[in-house]
């Protein structure tokens, strides 16, 4: 006697079709972090506050786009944080592609990650 658990006869979708359906198997891919800058290259000492709580901090060069400190907290936290933007004490940064140095973020500012919008 056959197992039906075990039968693929008895499944509403054919195995096939679940394992070409990429909604079904699709998992988050962290963004690459290029390494940190040396000691001897321009570089920002940055906090990041977390959506968990959890404060992390590294290295960032000047030139680097705030996506950049975004897709370092989406590392950290092993989630796709797409849509958060980031504010300071005194200033939210909506546009991901300015660089540190365009949004005048200085060494060692702290930085929250904002939650889109529902």
């Amino acid at each position: 006697m056959s197992n039906p658990l075990a039968d693929a006869r008895y499944l509403k979708t054919p195995v096939g079709d679940l394992l070409n359906n990429n909604s079904i198997i699709e998992t988050y891919q962290p963004p690459t972090l290029p390494p940190e800058p040396a000691d001897n290259e321009p570089r920002l000492r940055l906090a990041i506050r977390l959506p968990n709580g959890a404060r992390k901090e590294r290295h960032f060069r000047p030139d680097d786009a705030l996506q950049s400190v975004v897709d370092f907290a989406a590392v950290e936290m092993s989630e796709n944080l797409s849509g958060y933007t980031l504010r300071s004490a005194d200033k939210k940064y909506s546009n991901m592609t300015e660089t540190l140095s365009q949004c005048k973020i200085s060494d060692r500012t702290l930085l929250l990650l904002v939650e889109p919008p529902d």
